[in-house]
């Protein structure tokens, strides 16, 4: 009987071969491995920490307390006098907190400040009559259009006053824009661009029952377009558009001196809690949080929402005095934090040069 000669396997077939037999093979050693660790011992990773306990410092009306607190002092824009307030307030809560090394280190920043009048009004807006001011009422500058601050020649800014509601240009229909103030609907948008568009010299933002962020943002440019924005409290605008109303026209006059000014003195707060463990004690960990505010009208900051942050370290601070931490904590309240970081900026780079300056 004659022997078959051997079948030839074609190339597919031996890389399907080959395929097959890998796969086998890894399943061999995964299986292996799988019985091996099957009788290693588990190891459970633990804490020693009661995160129960921790968490049962923390105070939701302390939290509360807080944010009310720093949202009475005025705007905390820093540099302005609510921020100072705030500054101390935060010094003394970490020294009653009872953090060791308390200390308020300083920095320079420049900032945008509004230089009251005699009657302590940031900035005005008169309503003319044969040339004199009859009315006066006080109004806000807005935020600059990125370095061009809206203030008003030493003469004041006069033109004729028009309501263009949420500022398209259908509303701007039949009126003589040119060299005019227009008063808008804050919550327009960036419809608010068709006035100067048209040749409006400022604009006036009526303020809102309610608004969001997005509206706010769109108030100021990131280009220094010279054109002052204001804004409006509600029983202001409404005196002005019944006059609107009733006359056939309405001249107004707009007094505003803003001043870019140098701050030498902003202020970081730190204070620290020593580690408990003196092998981990030299490690330091920094747990940072601001206590300034912003808006897009400056000295209309209370800043609830910013005030978050501080209230809630508070009790990060109170629960880990109950709790020692192994390692250093330092804690480093903030100002400067919406112009560009600065607080934190200057924080790490006085340190980093420090350490540069210690290895030389």
């Amino acid at each position: 009987m004659r022997s078959r000669p051997p079948r030839q396997v074609s190339r597919a077939g031996a890389r399907h071969l080959a395929s097959v037999g890998a796969a086998a093979l890894l399943f061999l050693a995964a299986s292996t491995g799988f019985a091996a660790r099957q009788t290693e011992e588990e190891h459970v990773l633990a804490s020693e920490t009661p995160y129960q306990a921790v968490a049962g410092e923390i105070d939701a009306r302390e939290i509360k307390s807080v944010i009310e607190d720093l949202s009475r002092m005025g705007s905390r824009v820093t540099g302005y006098p609510g921020y100072e307030e705030a500054a101390s307030y935060v010094e003394r809560r970490f020294k009653e907190l009872g953090l060791e090394a308390v200390e308020t280190e300083t920095f320079p920043l420049v900032v945008p400040m509004a230089q009251p009048d005699s009657e302590g009004r940031s900035a005005t807006v008169s309503v003319m009559t044969g040339g004199t001011a009859v009315d006066k009422f006080g109004i806000e500058p807005m935020w600059p259009n990125l370095v061009r601050l809206p203030k008003t020649p030493r003469n004041g800014l006069t033109g004729r006053l028009i309501y263009a509601h949420k500022g398209s240009l259908r509303e701007f229909n039949g009126q003589d824009v040119s060299g005019s103030i227009v008063m808008l609907d804050h919550n327009c948008g960036s419809d608010w661009y068709n006035g100067p568009l048209l040749g409006a010299r400022a604009i006036l933002f009526i303020e809102p029952e309610e608004t969001i962020r997005g509206e706010a943002e769109q108030k100021f440019m990131s280009m220094p377009v010279d054109l002052p924005r204001f804004w409006v409290p509600k029983e202001v605008a409404d005196h002005l558009l019944g006059l609107l109303e009733s006359q056939d026209r309405v001249t107004v006059r707009l007094d505003c001196d803003m001043t870019w000014e140098r701050r030498p003195a902003c202020k970081n707060i730190v204070g620290r809690i020593t580690g408990s463990d003196p092998a981990l004690a030299k490690e330091t960990v920094v747990i940072q949080s601001y206590y300034d505010s912003i808006s897009v009208v400056p000295t209309l900051s209370p800043g609830a929402e910013n005030a978050c942050s501080i209230s809630a370290m508070f009790q990060v601070i109170k629960a880990l005095k109950a709790h020692p931490p192994k390692r250093t904590i330092i804690f480093l309240a903030t100002s400067g934090h919406f112009e560009g970081l600065a607080g934190t900026k200057w924080f790490i780079r006085n340190r980093v040069r420090g350490a540069r300056q210690d290895k030389r």
